[in-house]
């Protein structure tokens, strides 16, 4: 008696599974051959220098480690070394969208080199700037990637010096502030990651990026916890700048009488920082601002 149904729906999906794993580019099979000759024009740019050849063999390698995951896992970090070094802008886009691809089909296996896509946003090329940002907004927005500290990399796009690469990034963090708690879950971590010393940014590119982002947590509970989790950063914080950056995030809250009360109840937290200018106008902007806009009730 044969097979029907699911039952021989799931053997012949496991039989597909199985030749795309291990026949068509693996194995001994037509494929199998060329992908040595493509991987070998790929390893080998200095012999194989032709630009159009490179970012055909470079695509074609991308195609094939679609097909398995045995075959995409063990060339990875070749694609990866195209993708960062090669001095081919076209090439350079292929493989993000390629590896945008791959996280979908093979989301095990890409997820530990997802750092390597947020890296070309820094990617001195338009093109390859604006197709990152397509290609992670894709895949955050689809939740095929975990929205980790590497998002403060797409933050970093709002004052991207091209227009349309600001413009991108304004309206990805404008669509994620939709998606629940996704946008305040990231804010400490895009504060903390855009203040740090390490990364140098000047403080007015800083405010410029807060002020967009913060203005689009609207959620009265989400504010509250907010105010207290910055107001306990102050502790960790170092440096003046970085009390400083906290400082001015506190004052883009628009503050209700419990958020209020958050921000009076730790104010230990930062009362040690109050003798630095700024940090002390800051919360005179806060006073005044509540005395000048707050409900009846919080006066």
């Amino acid at each position: 008696m044969g097979l029907t149904g699911a039952v021989a729906d799931d053997q012949e999906a496991e039989l597909i599974h199985s030749v795309c794993e291990k026949d068509i580019v693996c194995g001994s099979g037509i494929l199998a051959e060329l992908s040595t000759l493509v991987l070998n024009t790929c390893r080998d740019p200095v012999t194989f220098s032709d630009p159009s050849l490179q970012t055909a063999a470079a695509l074609s390698m991308a195609k094939m480690m679609l097909v398995s995951s045995e075959f995409c896992e063990k060339n990875l970090q070749l694609l990866v070394s195209l993708m960062e070094r090669s001095s081919l802008p076209t090439l350079r886009c292929n493989l993000v969208i390629a590896m945008g691809d791959m996280s979908y089909r093979f989301p095990n296996v890409v997820e530990p080199w997802s750092a390597h896509i947020y890296s070309r946003l820094h990617d001195p090329s338009l093109l390859v700037r604006r197709t990152t940002v397509i290609v992670l907004s894709n895949l955050i927005m689809n939740e095929m990637v975990k929205v980790k500290g590497q998002i403060s990399d797409l933050a970093l796009c709002i004052v991207d010096p091209e227009d349309i690469i600001a413009a991108m990034a304004c309206s990805f963090f404008f669509e994620l502030a939709k998606k629940g708690n996704a946008l305040y879950n990231v804010m400490p971590d895009i504060i903390s990651r855009l203040s740090s010393p390490d990364l140098n940014l000047p403080e007015q590119k800083f405010q410029l990026i807060l002020k967009h982002v913060i203005n689009l947590i609207t959620k009265e509970r989400q504010l509250e916890s907010l105010v207290e989790k910055l107001c306990l950063r102050f502790q960790a914080a170092q440096k003046e700048r970085q009390w400083r950056d906290l400082a001015y995030c506190l004052t883009l809250m628009p503050y209700t009488e419990r958020s209020l009360r958050r921000l009076l109840n730790n104010v230990a937290m930062f009362a040690d920082k109050l003798h630095e200018p700024v940090v002390y106008n800051s919360f005179t902007t806060i006073i005044a601002n509540t005395g000048k806009n707050a409900k009846q009730d919080i006066k």
